[in-house]
């Protein structure tokens, strides 16, 4: 009846207790000191205590009938590392060290109302992605705030709690945490936690404000939902970093299981590529399996992590393009792969329209698994309407690192493949099929020329070789010949600077420390046949080649004599073909190419003339069928010709110099 007038007084003596002021923070142990109340008001001096190992020392007193209670002390990472190793699954914060000052500000009645956490984690290192990377010596100020509506302080203690927090650390981040737990503190109450985080950049261009906060999301019925923005992001170091080491909880829940993540960024560094103006949304259905749906302007599709054992990439994509060589060379995610690609997990890749810079491949499938010190290709095919390519190897990781590949391209219209492959209108129509065997030292990510070795069976028909730029295309501009024309005086200059038509191209190829060899290339057309025998270096662009090229005159002949004489054109044509083309050989010319690609450098030299086969009776095989002997073609001064010869200049002299 008169508790209005009821007074109290007391001292409250800590002696090595252990006191809970948050349920979302360690307990202070080891209290000792006194406190002093009254109805009306709580005063602490000073209490000594520990935190997480750590000295803290507590004062409170009471303003406008609420107690203040402020603590200050010191915090050893590790022992950090330690608890939330315990309490939080693993989350792995090797990448911290060192220790900070902390302070800390309560205000409680009856029931904690408020509280924040303040530092400016001085003496603490960090290695964490950007943009946390930090040294020891700096500052980077941390403010942690949790907001109790004041309502909620006063609920049932078995009742549903809510929190609110608010996270900024210095002007680069701005974060807000809204979550709902169970009140009886089950191991089964279910966390719900909607995240919102927004990323400036690095600290040291940080900028004068806080960058905005992007939407809360809804509470989600069970674990984090979180969106986030930042002007780049490295998800694959993340996930590394906060991939669970598989050690159980107090609580039995996994550190990071039901997150769901939505991420977006100007650049997005995804198992080591580079993506921009990206989209990311994260799932972990259950611990270290993360599904993925990126929307990029490189990638546009669903990927799946599976962390397990060595990890497995499941991909599913309606895109994916991929910087070229050229460009990793000069980027740093280019030595990122790289590195990335030492550790390269199982993967079962689908991409459908799969492009390596400006080149549209088309269609990709890829099934690797990673062995013990070797990674296998079990199956890559690349496919488009022009051409298929197939193949099989294996990448030995241990070093020295070698790779291996056994391949087989298909390309039913050569003209178009090569369009896509960012060569267009090098060659009109053909078809072709090119199969081998290579291997070279290093990483597929790149072919190392100096040490590719291996063998390859080219076949072609029925194509055109254009006019090129050799700045374009250099070995296909010395395979069609053009460049001879611009450096000898030859005769026939035109049939192939015009662009050579071929009927077939047949060569084997041999390749030993980045040079490749060929005894007999062939290249037949209906203006010329050519023959090319020789070497070229792949990493230096030379070539120390000899080129046989004989113009096909002797049909041309035989035609001028069938306009004039129907069948003594006829007969010439016979007895070309008989004779195994001997205009051909009297006009062929044989030159050695050397020099580089862009620049080769052309000499005539003589033309070995081609005998007839004799049979074991000494015919050619005309004689051998009845047929002419070899001067009735008209090949001797003294022969006899049942028509004209055709007008054809001479050759050129064995004197003659290129030009």
């Amino acid at each position: 009846e008169h508790s209005i007038d009821t007074r109290v007084e007391g001292d409250f003596l800590f002696i090595d207790n252990e006191v809970v002021f948050e349920p979302a923070l360690p307990p202070l142990t080891a209290v000792n000191g006194h406190l002093l109340f009254t109805e009306s008001m709580v005063a602490v001096k000073e209490i000594k205590a520990r935190f997480l190992n750590g000295p803290a020392t507590l004062r409170a007193e009471t303003k406008n009938g609420q107690a203040e209670l402020t603590a200050q002390g010191t915090l050893a990472i590790p022992e950090l590392r330690r608890e939330l190793q315990h309490s939080v699954d693993g989350v792995s914060l090797a990448a911290l060290s060192g220790k900070i000052d902390w302070r800390v500000k309560a205000g409680i009645k009856k029931k904690l109302t408020g509280l924040t956490i303040e530092s400016n984690l001085a003496g603490l290192a960090s290695t964490l992605p950007e943009p946390f990377a930090k040294p020891a010596d700096t500052t980077l100020p941390l403010r942690v705030e949790k907001i109790i509506p004041p309502a909620q302080a006063t609920q049932a203690q078995n009742a549903i709690q809510r929190s609110q927090w608010r996270l900024t650390l210095g002007r680069i981040v701005n974060g807000a945490l809204h979550y709902q737990y169970g009140g009886s503190g089950a191991a089964q109450d279910p966390v719900r936690a909607a995240i919102a985080v927004a990323i400036a950049g690095n600290a040291p261009s940080a900028p004068s404000t806080l960058p905005a906060l992007p939407t809360l999301p809804p509470l989600p019925e069970r674990g984090m939902a979180v969106s986030m923005t930042a002007p780049r992001v490295d998800f694959t170091a993340w996930r590394k970093a906060l991939e669970s080491s598989g050690e159980s909880s107090r609580s039995g829940v996994s550190s990071l299981p039901d997150l769901r993540l939505n991420l977006k960024t100007p650049e997005l560094v995804l198992f080591g590529r580079r993506l921009h103006q990206a989209e990311l949304a994260v799932e972990t259905p259950a611990p270290n399996i993360w599904e993925m749906r990126v929307n990029s302007r490189e990638a546009d599709g669903n990927l799946r992590w599976d962390g397990n054992n060595r990890g497995t990439l499941h991909a599913r994509m309606k895109k994916f393009t991929l910087e070229s060589p050229e460009d990793e060379a000069t980027s740093k995610a280019g030595s990122d792969a790289t590195s990335a690609l030492k550790t390269l997990p199982a993967l079962d890749v689908v991409v459908e329209e799969f492009n390596l810079g400006a080149k549209k491949l088309g269609r990709l499938e890829l099934l690797a698994e990673n062995e013990t010190q070797s990674w296998r290709i079990k199956r890559l095919t690349v496919a488009n309407p022009a051409g298929r390519l197939e193949g099989e190897g294996r990448w030995k990781t241990a070093e020295p690192q070698q790779v291996m590949l056994d391949f087989k391209l298909a390309a039913d219209d050569v003209g178009k493949l090569l369009d896509r492959l960012d060569y267009p209108g090098a060659i009109k129509n053909g078809t072709a099929h090119l199969s081998g065997t290579l291997h070279w030292n290093g990483a597929p990510v790149s072919i190392d020329f100096p040490s590719l070795s291996g063998n390859m069976r080219l076949e072609a028909q029925k194509g055109q070789f254009a006019k090129l730029d050799p700045g374009a295309a250099k070995l296909l501009g010395l395979i069609s010949l053009q460049s001879l024309p611009r450096r000898i005086s030859l005769d026939f200059g035109d049939v192939f600077s015009s662009g050579f038509a071929f009927d077939t191209i047949a060569g084997d190829f041999t390749l030993a420390g980045g040079v490749m060899r060929t005894e007999e290339f062939t290249i037949l057309g209906p203006a010329a046949r050519v023959l090319m025998r020789g070497s070229t270096d792949l990493a230096r662009e030379t070539q120390d080649l000899t080129v046989d090229i004989q113009p096909e005159l002797g049909t041309t002949a035989a035609l001028g004599v069938a306009l004039v004489n129907p069948v003594a054109g006829a007969v010439t044509l016979l007895a070309h073909k008989v004779l195994q083309d001997p205009l051909n050989q009297i006009f062929a010319f044989s030159y050695r190419v050397t020099g580089t690609w862009g620049n080769p450098k052309v000499e005539k030299q003589p033309f070995a003339v081609k005998k007839p086969h004799l049979d074991t009776q000494g015919k050619t095989p005309g004689e051998a069928s009845g047929g002419m002997p070899e001067n009735a073609a008209g090949v001797e001064p003294s022969g006899t010709s049942t028509a004209p010869a055709p007008a054809v200049p001479p050759p050129p002299s064995s004197s003659e110099t290129a030009r």
